[in-house]
């Protein structure tokens, strides 16, 4: 997918207060959902990923058996978490 793009300074696989944030990843839901609402804490759209087993509900990238081909030696995440 990004093999023959410049990659230089950051480059975003999935933001989930893009108008798309899942349109390279394939999604699979058993016992759970996905769904991106406004968090209210810190005021931007947010993915939420939740199931019984994280075996069985989760976002793969990229979606089928394409590869992503990214050459950039770091990969950056933001994640938060809500204990219940």
């Amino acid at each position: 997918m990004y093999r023959t793009a410049y990659q230089r300074g950051m480059l975003t696989v999935f933001f989930s207060g893009g108008s798309k944030p899942l349109e390279i990843w394939d999604t699979q839901t058993k016992d759970g959902y996905i769904k991106r609402f406004l968090d209210q804490e810190i005021k931007t759209m947010v993915m939420e990923i939740r199931g019984t087993n994280i075996s069985t509900t989760y976002i793969i990238c990229p979606k089928g058996n394409q590869v992503l081909g990214i050459h950039m030696p770091f990969l950056m995440d933001g994640i938060k978490f809500n204990l219940i």
